[in-house]
C-alpha cells in the first residue's frame, strides 16, 4: 500500500484541521491522520465526521474543557508520583469534561440521533467520587480549602491568631517608637515582620536586623518584641506546608487508583477533539460515496487550498467506460490542478475526511502514485527527467489494478520524440495492469493515441481565444493544445514571425491539420451540447416548480376546508363547556382559606385547555401585532415586525426571529400584565431555593429563569442562588440582565465561600 502524500499536499490540509484542535493533546492525533484502504473503516469515520458536523451545526461544539494535556500528570500519579495543586486540578477538569460531555448527550438526545459518536461518549467512565474528593480539597483560584483536613483548619486557625497578636504588638512598637520610624508601615524582609527604622536610630531600636535601603538611610529591624511570636509563626506555616503537601499525596494516590480510567476518558475526548476538528474544518463540504470498483465521479469539486470563491469547479469521472484520460492545453490553464484535485480529494476521502464536492463518487484504492512538478534535484545530480524517471519506475515496480496514477507531463524533459514514444509504452503498461490513470501533456501523439483507444478519453483544459486566457474548465472528449502562438501574440511577439511559425508547422503536416480541424469540431459540438443541457435542466426545473406549486395549493386547500370543518365546531363547543365548568370551580375557591396550590391546579386547567385544543392553522396572513403561538417553545407571542420571511415576535421580555413554520396564529389574545392579587400567607413547600443552569441553552434557560423567579415571589422565598457556572458567561450575562429589569428582586451578588464563587449569583426579593 502507498500513497503519494507530500506531492498531493495532504499534510497541508492536516494543518488547516489542526488548527480546529480544543486540546493541546489533539494535535499530535490529527498529524497520525494517513489515508487507510479498508472500506467498512473508511465509511465508518465518515459517518462519524458527518455525525459531529451536523451536532455542530445545531448545536455548537461539545463542551472539551481545559486545553492542558495531562497524559503524563496522570502517568505520574501512576507511578506513585505527587503532584502539583495546579496539575490536580486540571485532571480534575478533566473528570468534569467527561461529565459535561455525557451530560450534553443526555440533554440532547432527543433532539440528536446520536448513532456514530455514541460508543465514544457512552463508554466514558463517571468518576464523582474521585471529582467531589479533589473539589472538596482545591479550591478554583488554587489553593488547598481549609476543609481539606481537621489538622489544616486548627493550624490556619492558629496562624491567624499568631498574625493578629504580631501585627498588634507591632503597632503598640509604631506608636510608641514613633520617632525612630521612617514611616508607619510593618514590612517583610526574609519572610520576617520588621519595621522601617531611619539609620541614626539602628543601635537604639532593639531587635534583628534584616535588610537596609539602597541609600543606607532605612534600616529594616525585626523588634525583639516580637521576635518569638514570629519564629512561632513561621513554625505554623511550616506545619501548614506539611499539612498541604501531606494532602496533595493523598489526592495523588486517589487519582493513582483511577489512572487506567483518566487515561481511557482522555483517549476518548482526545478521538473525539480530532472528530470534531475534522467537522470543523469541513463544515461546509459533503460526504462522498466509496467503492471498492475502481471508479470515480467528481461534481463541482475544488481544490480544498485554493481559495473557493475564485476556483473553477471540476467535474470528472473515471473507471467506467474508460480507465485512462489524457489532459492537453496551454501552460497555466489547470491541467496540475486537476490532477491534484483528484489525488488530494481520493487522499482526503480514504483518511476519513469529508471533501469539498457537491457530489462525489470515489474508489478506494490499494496505492495513489502521483509524479507531479519539476524535481531537478542539484544534490543527486539528476537532471528534470531522471528525477521524473526515478518516481515512474518506483511506479512500474509496484503498481496493481486498484491504483490510481496521476502523471504530470509524462516523458517530458527529455527529446520530444523519444519522450512521446516512451510516454506511449508506459502508458500501455500501466493499462495492461488495469490502473486508472490521468494524465497531462502537450505530445500531439500521445492525444492521437487517445483518440484510437476506446479505453482512453481525451481532455482538455478549456481556452478563451478572444481574451487570451484560459478558462480553467476540463472539457472531457476533446483534446486540446497549448496556444503558445495565440499567448505569444498576446504577449507582443511579431506576427511574421507567428506566422512562420503556422507555416513550418503545418507544412507536409497533414495529420496535424486533420487533428487541428477535429479540436475545432470537438470545441464546437461541445459548446451546443452544453447549451442544450442548460435549455434542457431550466425546462425541467420549471416543471418540476410548477407542479410542486400546483400540488402545493390543491393540499393546502383540501387540509383548510377539512379541518376548518372539523375543528371549529368542535373546539367551540368543548372550550365553551370546560369554560364554564372551571369558572364555577374558580369561584368556589376564591375566598380567604384559597391555597395557592389549588389555585395552580385550575390554571394548569384552563393552560390545558387553551394550548390543546386551538385552531392549528394559519387561516388568515399574518400581520404585525398579530397574537400567535411559538410552536417550538409552546407558549404566545406578539409579532412585532415582518420581514421577507422572518417574523420578529416578543414572548416575556425575550425577543427572537421565527420562520412562518413555527408559529400559528393563536385565536387568544396576549394575557395583558395586571397587578397581581394578594394570596393568603401560604407558601409552596415544593420550592427549590436554588436553580441550577448549568447545560441550558439561552432560549431554555431563560424560560427556566423567568418561570422559577415567578414561583420564587409566589412562595415569598426571602432569597435564592441561581448556579450558572463560570464557562463562558454568556448564561452568566443573562441572569444578570433578566435581574437587573426584575421588579421584584431587590439586590443580587456573587456567591462567596461555600455558594459557588462567581459560578453563583445570590437573589434577596422584596
Amino acid at each position: 500500500m502507498y500513497f503519494e502524500l507530500e506531492t498531493l499536499e495532504f499534510n497541508k490540509i492536516l494543518d488547516k484541521i489542526v488548527a480546529y484542535a480544543n486540546l493541546d493533546r489533539t494535535v499530535s492525533y490529527i498529524k497520525d491522520i494517513k489515508p487507510i484502504n479498508d472500506l467498512d473503516l473508511i465509511n465508518e469515520l465518515l459517518d462519524e465526521t458527518d455525525e459531529m458536523r451536523n451536532f455542530i451545526v445545531k448545536f455548537g461544539n461539545l463542551p472539551f474543557g481545559d486545553r492542558k494535556d495531562v497524559f503524563s500528570f496522570i502517568n505520574l500519579a501512576k507511578k506513585g508520583g505527587t503532584l502539583s495543586i495546579s496539575e490536580i486540578y486540571l485532571i480534575n477538569e478533566l473528570i468534569k469534561t467527561s461529565k459535561n460531555i455525557k451530560k450534553t448527550k443526555t440533554n440532547l438526545q432527543n433532539q440528536f440521533s446520536f448513532v456514530k459518536l455514541t460508543k465514544y461518549i457512552d463508554t466514558l467512565v463517571e468518576l464523582n467520587d474521585l471529582n467531589k474528593e479533589i473539589d472538596r480539597c482545591i479550591l478554583p483560584d488554587l489553593t488547598i480549602s481549609d476543609n481539606a483536613s481537621i489538622d489544616l483548619v486548627r493550624i490556619r486557625r492558629g496562624i491567624k491568631l499568631l498574625e493578629v497578636k504580631l501585627k498588634n504588638k507591632l503597632q503598640e512598637l509604631i506608636s510608641s517608637k514613633k520617632e525612630m520610624l521612617v514611616e508607619s508601615n510593618i514590612t517583610i524582609r526574609n519572610d520576617r515582620f520588621c519595621l522601617p527604622v531611619k539609620q541614626e536610630y539602628k543601635n537604639i531600636f532593639k531587635g534583628i536586623i534584616h535588610d537596609q535601603s539602597a541609600t543606607g538611610q532605612t534600616i529594616y529591624i525585626e523588634p525583639q518584641a516580637t521576635y518569638e511570636i514570629n519564629n512561632e509563626l513561621i513554625s505554623e506555616q511550616n506545619k501548614e506546608k506539611e499539612e498541604i503537601q501531606k494532602i496533595l499525596i493523598m489526592l495523588s494516590s486517589n487519582i493513582s487508583s483511577y489512572a487506567d480510567e483518566l487515561l481511557y476518558n482522555l483517549d476518548m475526548i482526545t478521538k473525539l477533539d480530532m472528530i470534531s476538528s475534522k467537522a470543523n474544518y469541513s463544515i461546509n463540504f459533503n460526504k462522498p460515496e466509496l467503492n471498492k470498483d475502481g471508479y470515480l465521479e467528481l461534481n463541482n469539486a475544488i481544490h480544498p487550498l485554493l481559495d473557493k470563491e475564485k476556483a473553477v469547479p471540476l467535474n470528472i469521472s473515471l473507471g467506467k467506460k474508460y480507465k485512462t484520460i489524457i489532459i492537453t492545453g496551454p501552460n497555466t490553464g489547470g491541467k496540475t490542478v486537476s490532477l491534484k484535485t483528484v489525488g488530494l480529494l481520493t487522499l482526503m476521502a480514504q483518511s476519513g475526511i469529508l471533501i469539498p464536492v457537491k457530489t462525489a463518487k470515489i474508489a478506494v484504492f490499494d496505492n495513489i502514485f502521483s509524479d507531479i512538478g519539476d524535481e531537478q534535484s542539484i544534490e543527486q545530480s539528476l537532471s528534470t527527467f531522471s528525477s521524473h524517471m526515478k518516481k515512474i519506475v518506483n511506479i512500474t515496480e509496484n503498481i496493481n489494478d486498484n491504483s490510481l496514477v496521476l502523471l504530470d507531463e509524462l516523458g517530458g524533459g527529455t527529446d520530444p520524440i523519444e519522450g512521446s514514444a516512451l510516454a506511449i509504452s508506459l502508458l500501455n503498461y500501466f493499462m495492461d495492469k488495469n490502473a486508472r490513470i490521468i494524465i497531462t501533456t502537450h505530445y500531439p501523439s500521445l492525444k492521437e493515441y487517445g483518440y484510437e483507444n476506446d479505453q482512453i478519453m481525451n481532455a482538455s483544459m478549456e481556452f478563451n481565444e478572444e481574451t487570451y486566457m484560459p478558462t480553467y474548465r476540463l472539457l472531457l472528449g476533446i483534446s486540446g493544445k497549448s496556444n503558445a502562438f495565440l499567448i505569444s501574440k498576446h504577449l507582443g511577439l511579431d506576427e511574421e514571425i507567428i506566422n512562420n511559425a503556422n507555416k513550418y508547422l503545418y507544412e507536409d503536416n497533414s495529420d496535424s491539420l486533420l487533428m487541428k480541424k477535429v479540436e475545432e469540431k470537438g470545441l464546437y459540438l461541445n459548446k451546443l451540447i452544453e447549451e442544450n443541457e442548460q435549455i434542457r435542466k431550466d425546462i425541467l426545473n420549471e416543471k418540476i416548480k410548477y407542479a410542486n406549486e400546483i400540488k402545493e395549493l390543491e393540499l393546502k386547500q383540501e387540509s383548510i376546508i377539512k379541518r376548518a370543518k372539523d375543528d371549529a365546531n368542535k373546539i367551540y363547543l368543548e372550550a365553551k363547556e370546560k369554560a364554564s365548568d372551571l369558572m364555577k370551580e374558580v369561584e368556589g375557591l376564591l375566598n380567604e382559606n384559597t391555597q395557592l396550590n389549588d389555585v395552580a391546579v385550575v390554571k394548569h386547567k384552563i393552560n390545558s385547555l387553551k394550548t390543546e385544543k386551538e385552531v392549528n392553522l394559519n387561516l388568515k396572513e399574518l400581520k404585525v401585532g398579530d397574537t400567535v403561538t411559538i410552536i417550538p417553545y409552546e407558549c404566545n407571542g406578539e409579532i412585532l415586525s415582518i420581514n421577507k420571511d422572518k417574523y420578529r415576535v416578543k414572548f416575556g421580555n425575550l425577543e427572537k426571529d421565527f420562520k412562518i413554520t413555527d408559529l400559528k396564529y393563536a385565536y387568544t389574545e396576549l394575557k395583558k400584565e395586571t397587578k397581581p392579587k394578594k394570596y393568603t400567607d401560604k407558601v409552596f413547600k415544593s420550592v427549590s431555593t436554588k436553580l441550577d443552569l448549568r447545560g441550558y441553552r439561552y432560549e431554555d434557560a431563560y424560560i427556566a429563569l423567568d418561570k422559577y423567579i415567578d414561583d420564587c415571589v409566589c412562595a415569598k422565598i426571602p432569597n435564592c442562588t441561581i448556579v450558572h457556572g463560570f464557562g463562558t458567561g454568556v448564561i452568566r450575562k443573562l441572569v444578570w440582565d433578566y435581574l437587573k429589569t426584575n421588579k421584584f428582586v431587590k439586590s443580587y451578588r456573587y456567591g462567596e465561600q461555600g455558594e459557588g464563587l462567581n459560578g453563583a449569583t445570590i437573589v434577596y426579593f422584596k
